[in-house]
């Protein structure tokens, strides 16, 4: 799952503008592993990020470069699968050979899923990132509800602050801005003492103006 690596919020953060267009390549039929049914995997081969909105907590909508699902619901028999791992059945460039896509998951799926996935590290925090991001899209669309933290919202963001490794600069950011959507001011800041490189710097700096306000909500970055 090296994929599941390069997922953290810097590796997204600083796309190329210049990149080209979105661009899709031929889709991938793939297959269920438990009922066999088989699903698309879409494959985009090239973007940009004109027009993308970046958020605090690492996550980017861009218009022009949609994220890919690394997990997805079989629609037949509802089983979570690992878009990466399932088997590979053709490349299908004719699109009346192409099948239905799969179903999206949950914020519970995602749950549900990082709960059992403790002996894949790579898997879990990507998981938990998911369901964090899920909870905070309540909050990018002004739903009040979004800004109750809910017992299990609350766990899943401190088990993912345990994931992350404290000794790199983009995970201290990360670890600073869950404690900063959870209230805790003092540990924010504490994450922030050290000096940053100077590619991170500018986002240091957002945090720790919006921890000043006290300020506990995901925010645009740019």
């Amino acid at each position: 799952m090296n994929v599941l690596r390069r997922m953290s919020w810097l590796s997204v953060f600083f796309l190329p503008l210049t990149a080209m267009a979105v661009k899709y390549g031929p889709d991938i039929n793939r297959k269920c592993p438990r009922c066999g049914e088989q699903f698309r995997e879409r494959q985009i081969m090239s973007g940009n990020t004109v027009g993308a909105v970046y958020w605090t907590d690492g996550k980017v909508e861009a218009p022009m470069l949609p994220a890919q699902r690394l997990l997805v619901k079989c629609s037949k028999c509802k089983e979570l699968v690992w878009v990466p791992d399932a088997e590979k059945v053709a490349e299908v460039k004719d699109p009346r050979l192409r099948v239905a896509s799969p179903s999206a998951v949950s914020a519970n799926d995602l749950l549900a899923a990082a709960a059992v996935s403790s002996h894949d590290p790579d898997k879990e925090r990507y998981l938990r990132t998911m369901a964090w991001w899920s909870r905070n899209d309540q909050v990018r669309v002004g739903n009040a509800v979004g800004k109750v933290w809910t017992t299990a919202q609350r766990e899943n963001v401190l088990r993912l602050i345990e994931l992350l490794d404290g000794t790199l600069s983009e995970n201290r950011l990360t670890r600073a801005e869950i404690y900063r959507e959870l209230g805790d001011f003092v540990s924010a800041l504490r994450e922030l003492n050290e000096p940053f490189p100077k590619e991170y710097s500018a986002f240091a700096e957002k945090l720790r103006k919006l921890i000043e306000m006290k300020k506990r909500e995901v925010e645009v970055l740019r």
